[in-house]
């Protein structure tokens, strides 16, 4: 990456940030693994413009995107330049191009992935020295859990905890290779608001203990790359049992794949999405029921077969 005296010169800035998907189960608000699904911001700065900010919406996934000071990657940028004094009139002189194709209100990070890139580039527009780690406490406070927008930063599978001090820990381990992916995104959204709401205000020592003992069990299949022990561990006494009913995609898809050579079917996130684990030499006859149930049904969700992203933030300047 170029020193900051050099990057001050520059006028454009082109991020690439992953989607995600939280939880891995009984990692709740905890575990997040990274994909190879993008949202791409470019900023640049027009001295000539003297209305902005210009937004220019493109990828596959922007129904919903705003296209005015509304839009999120502008409100974050606005809420960094007045919480450290940046000049705000800057904005008046800035091009937006945001492509994004993560599904959005899936339970996929799209806001997460969004979110660090505008963190980034506010850095950028200030002249400020880049810094990874500012830009996922920022959005882990906005959004309450820092799981998604550290998979999204660091790329890889991602552990999360909150410290004493009110900050965010995080630690970035490798996938294994010879595990895939398969994700079920539903045609229906569910909010993040709506997955709140539904789930208890407390629950059961017995469930608080099977879900930290199932975790450590994740975290430990995924080291000793253990896909035996992973695929008896991948369960949920938290917030599955609950979100169930706002997805009810989830069952039918758990029913069809219980005598599969899935290792596990989880809801990524908060949903609608459904996450799939499957070891790569079996992949193609999970993808084959996937596909068949969908085609049976007239299903109108989708079904991604993606690959596991490891760079987390990749940033390019013109």
């Amino acid at each position: 990456m170029e020193e900051l005296s050099n990057l001050k010169r520059k006028r454009k800035l082109s991020v690439r940030v992953p989607g995600s998907s939280g939880n891995l189960g009984p990692g709740f608000d905890t575990l997040a693994l990274a994909f190879k699904i993008y949202s791409r911001l470019s900023l640049e700065v027009c001295p000539e413009l003297k209305d902005g900010p210009v937004i220019k919406l493109a990828g596959e996934h922007i129904d919903g995107l705003k296209d005015d000071r509304s839009n999120l990657v502008v409100r974050v940028i606005e809420k960094y330049f007045q919480k450290t004094g940046a000049d705000l009139s800057l904005l008046k002189s800035l091009k937006l191009e945001i492509k994004n194709d993560i599904p959005l209100a899936r339970g996929l990070g799209s806001s997460s992935a969004a979110g660090i890139a505008a963190v980034w580039g506010a850095q950028w527009l200030a002249g400020q020295e880049f810094d990874l780690d500012q830009c996922i406490q920022s959005i882990s406070n906005r959004e309450g859990h820092a799981e998604n927008s550290a998979a999204s930063a660091t790329g890889g599978l991602v552990t999360v905890s909150k410290n004493k001090t009110g900050s965010y820990d995080y630690m970035t381990l490798p996938w294994p290779d010879s595990w895939s992916t398969i994700v079920v995104v539903p045609a229906y959204e569910v909010s993040t608001p709506d997955a709140r709401r539904v789930l208890p205000r407390s629950v059961g020592i017995s469930q608080a203990v099977t879900n930290i003992q199932n975790t450590a069990m994740v975290l430990s299949s995924v080291i000793t790359e253990d896909a035996a022990l992973l695929k008896k561990c991948l369960f949920d006494t938290l917030h599955e049992p609950f979100r169930e009913a706002l997805v009810p995609d989830l069952s039918e898809v758990k029913m069809l794949l219980r005598n599969s050579p899935a290792l596990g079917v989880v809801l990524s996130g908060a949903g609608s999405s459904i996450l799939t684990l499957v070891e790569k030499s079996q992949k193609s006859e999970v993808l084959q029921l996937l596909h068949g149930w969908r085609a049976k049904n007239g299903n109108q969700a989708e079904v991604l077969d993606l690959q596991v992203d490891h760079d987390g933030l990749v940033v390019e300047i013109e």
